[in-house]
């Protein structure tokens, strides 16, 4: 199956077995900030140990990273087990529109929540 760009996620496609989101069609901020040498001294030697490919990257993660732990952004496994879950559930007769409608809906009850 072809991949399809999905109208109601810019920069998203869906395509077979597999989704993907391209950088190239996300919006990108720069930010300029201030930090202590041995802070940046240790995001330097996060990118020379090639895990990250630049400072931002590393930020990037970071920010994930927190917006997991406060309940704002599911985790890698948490991704995993609903994939798992919905892989076992079988094909929908729900439209993209009524899925992401639904998920929608679930992130607003969880800022809710959270509120």
């Amino acid at each position: 199956m072809d991949a399809r760009k999905s109208p109601a996620m810019p920069g998203f496609s869906v395509g077979g077995d597999h989704a993907t989101l391209s950088a190239t069609e996300v919006s990108m901020a720069s930010l300029t900030i201030s930090l202590p040498d041995a802070a940046k001294d240790w995001i330097d030697e996060q990118v020379r140990s090639g895990r990250y490919a630049s400072a931002g990257e590393y930020l990037s993660e970071l920010i994930v990273q927190e917006r997991v732990r406060r309940g704002e952004e599911l985790s890698v496994d948490e991704l995993r087990d609903l994939l798992a879950a919905s892989r076992g559930s079988g094909v929908s007769t729900r439209s993209i529109a009524e899925i992401l409608d639904e998920a929608k809906s679930i992130v607003s009850q969880r800022k809710v929540g959270r509120a």
